[in-house]
């Protein structure tokens, strides 16, 4: 209920008046959450699937900064610098090709069994202060802050017409995503 999807047309008039947005890129991979144990770290993704034998999972327990045991919400997905990558790319790439994989981290659900009550402001400090500018395989999703829905529709514009996104996440900073 927190989330309205709306049209490219829509952006200026049913995205609510906020003081700020923070605005992501929409990765078109799967939703997964990150386990960490404040040692080592796997995905589970809704039906109940595992991974842990990913280069990146290696990297993250490695360089990540906090030994609390956490819980992150991000989209699994393939990279790709010359063409866009679709869902069933991340299939493929499992199978095949898991070096290709990357995990954009988009929340905090837990931290050692609580869950934060982050503003959208701190969420993205504390995301921050968790992952690493060396870490590039586990990072936090792109995006920029907006003051205007003005701006959001020239970044999508640019984002999604220019470079063939799936789409952008706006998350406002007192309203509905």
């Amino acid at each position: 209920s927190k989330y309205l999807p709306i049209g490219p047309d829509q952006i200026t008039n049913k995205i609510l008046e906020s003081e700020s947005y923070f605005v992501s890129r929409k990765y078109d991979g799967h939703l997964y959450l990150l386990f960490y144990d404040g040692k080592k770290a796997i995905l589970k993704n809704h039906g109940g699937a595992e991974l842990e034998d990913l280069e990146l999972l290696t990297e993250f327990s490695k360089q990540i900064k906090s030994k609390d045991s956490l819980i992150l919400a991000g989209e699994l997905y393939v990279q790709s610098d010359d063409k866009r990558t679709r869902s069933f790319d991340v299939t493929t790439a499992l199978k095949s090709n898991k070096k290709s994989l990357r995990f954009a981290v988009f929340d905090i659900v837990e931290v050692n069994g609580n869950k934060p009550e982050y503003g959208l402001k701190q969420l993205y400090d504390e995301l921050n202060k968790l992952l690493t500018k060396d870490l590039e395989d586990v990072h936090i999703v792109d995006g920029k802050w907006f003051e205007s829905r003005k701006e959001i529709e020239v970044y999508f514009n640019k984002l999604v017409t220019q470079f063939n996104a799936e789409g952008i996440v706006v998350k406002a900073f007192d309203g509905p995503i």
